[in-house]
């Protein structure tokens, strides 16, 4: 499972600010996507619908959001988190961290 949040820009009328909201996208490989405007609750309670593997595999950018997140997914006993702060920027992680919980 991979897990990624950004910001999301609202077309606003000619000469009014911007408007930035989060979301954040869910990828079940090889079974389900699924994308969520400013609703992790919603993003939790879908992925603890689906069916998921032992053990889950999960990919993230390491940032805490996307952790806790996951932290608050109820999946199965054994997990493999790995991350990597370099993904967007290159088509290689040169800098990775993986640990089983």
């Amino acid at each position: 499972m991979s897990l990624d949040g950004g910001k999301v820009r609202l077309r606003t009328a000619v000469g009014d600010p911007c408007i930035w909201r989060d979301y954040k996208a869910v990828n079940l490989h090889g079974a389900s996507v699924g994308a969520f405007f400013e609703d992790n609750e919603g993003l939790v309670n879908w992925v603890n619908q689906q069916p998921l593997a032992t053990p889950l595999i999960c990919l993230g950018d390491g940032h805490d959001g996307i952790w806790n997140l996951f932290a608050d997914i109820g999946f199965a006993e054994k997990v493999i988190k790995s991350w990597g702060w370099k993904m967007n920027k290159k088509p290689s992680c040169s800098r990775y961290k993986s640990e089983l919980t």
